[in-house]
C-alpha cells in the first residue's frame, strides 16, 4: 500500500516566503507545491459539491502520482439532525 502524504489546501498567503519562494505566481503555486507533496486535500468539496468542469481540471492537471483528495462535504460530516 502506498501513503501519500500532503496538506490540507496549498495555496495560503502565509506560505510565501516560508514555503513558497516570493517569485513563485499564484498560478504556478501547485505545480510547486507539487514538486514535495504528492497529494492535497481540496477544501472546496467541504462547502459545496465540485461541478463536472472543475473535476475533469483537477484530472487533467495531474501527473505522475499526484493525487486530489476531496475532503467530506459538510453536511454528511457536520450536519446535525
Amino acid at each position: 500500500m502506498k501513503n501519500y502524504v500532503g496538506c490540507s489546501g496549498y495555496s495560503y498567503d502565509s506560505w510565501t516566503g516560508a514555503f513558497y519562494p516570493r517569485d513563485v505566481p499564484k498560478k504556478r503555486l501547485l505545480k510547486y507545491y507539487a514538486e514535495y507533496f504528492d497529494t492535497v486535500e481540496t477544501n472546496s468539496s467541504f462547502y459545496r459539491l465540485p461541478n463536472e468542469s472543475t473535476l475533469k481540471n483537477l484530472v487533467s492537471w495531474r501527473t505522475g502520482n499526484f493525487r486530489f483528495t476531496l475532503k467530506g462535504s459538510r453536511y454528511v460530516t457536520h450536519k446535525k439532525t
